[in-house]
């Protein structure tokens, strides 16, 4: 079955975000995916466009970690090698492997800790979102 024929999909991901309180928590999330194409090329599926600002790679050496702080602006961050764990000052820990989508909104209280515990460097692409 062709890419535009195929029943709507989503892209699961995690979302990192501070409630009222200023507690951040992790929740679950779904981007719709649908019929797309560009000319030349057969059907695939894709999201909507996103609206962004800046793409930035950072890169974290094993071992690496840091304390608990708010992210500074909302981005996706796409695990693309190596290892990340994150905790949510609620407690919940969460590990991002290559391939992993997280959508980080923490942008204020109390914010979550990272720790890199791979044995590599892990790379992450920053995906700052337009306000």
């Amino acid at each position: 079955m062709a890419a535009h024929e195929q029943e709507a999909q989503q892209l699961p991901y995690a979302r990192l975000y501070a409630d009222s309180e200023g507690e951040s928590h992790f929740g679950n999330e779904d981007m719709p995916l649908g019929p797309a194409e560009v000319p030349g090329a057969p059907p695939f599926i894709a999201s909507e466009a996103l609206s962004t600002s800046d793409v930035m790679y950072a890169g974290f050496e094993p071992g690496y970690s840091a304390d608990e702080h708010p992210t500074s602006a909302r981005n996706f961050c796409l695990t693309l090698s190596g290892e990340m764990e994150l905790t949510a000052s609620d407690g919940e820990t969460r590990v991002f492997t290559p391939g992993s989508v997280l959508l980080m909104e923490d942008t204020t209280g109390k914010g979550h800790a990272v720790e890199f515990p791979s044995d590599e460097l892990t790379m992450c692409a920053l995906v700052m979102l337009s306000e």
